[in-house]
């Protein structure tokens, strides 16, 4: 039920908010250094990234090629493609289990090579149906404090980086950092994989 999306994304600031923040004497040099920067920018070709976002895959390798057909038909321009999770549907009770988390690793390394048949640049982070191994965990508890590194996690294909708990700059004026797994739905929903509540995740932030 999920349809990936195309968003064209650029950036903006509001230089006098920033200059509200520097001391008085300051100001009048900063906008006027602004100005002339902006004076620079518009005779450049306004530059705008294109992302394709991809959520919730689980298993769904077929998707993955109806998308790819998709954005060659109609000559998507594309130079990211970002995706939040999920790539495989295990349990959260299946965790501790090998041949189910090593079997989720597997889920998550072929959609992430389909996704790289469309475009060799692919960030993602985990969902909460993803393997613990793919959060940098040192075992797959939920008992917080939980000890999560990006270095930790695997190599999954040769051209995509997971970015949970870590930033990556996209571009100049462009960072995007990553917080993989889920709490609890607010409805109950689902259970929240390895965060518990909210308390939990802005712990991490």
């Amino acid at each position: 039920n999920h349809f990936p999306f195309c968003a064209q994304m650029s950036t903006s600031f509001n230089p006098q908010i920033l200059a509200s923040m520097l001391p008085v004497d300051s100001q009048q040099a900063y906008l006027r250094s602004v100005a002339s920067a902006s004076a620079h920018q518009e005779q450049q070709p306004q530059q705008r990234m294109h992302i394709l976002v991809v959520s919730d895959i689980r298993n769904g390798l077929e998707k993955i090629h109806m998308l790819s057909d998709w954005v060659v038909s109609k000559s998507v321009p594309l130079d990211l493609i970002l995706c939040p999770g999920d790539f495989s549907e295990l349990l959260t009770e299946e965790q501790s289990v090998i041949e189910r988390y090593l079997a989720a690793e597997g889920d998550a390394s072929a959609a992430l090579a389909e996704l790289e048949n469309i475009l060799t640049r692919v960030v993602y982070v985990p969902g909460n149906h993803d393997a613990w191994t793919l959060l940098g965990m040192e075992k797959p508890s939920k008992v917080f404090p939980v000890q999560m590194r990006n270095e930790r996690t695997p190599r999954l294909t040769p051209h995509s980086k997971n970015v949970h708990m870590t930033a990556m700059r996209l571009a100049p004026k462009l960072v995007i950092a990553g917080l993989g797994g889920s709490g609890p739905s607010v409805s109950g929903e689902w259970e929240g994989y390895p965060y518990e509540d909210e308390e939990q995740i802005e712990s991490l932030l």
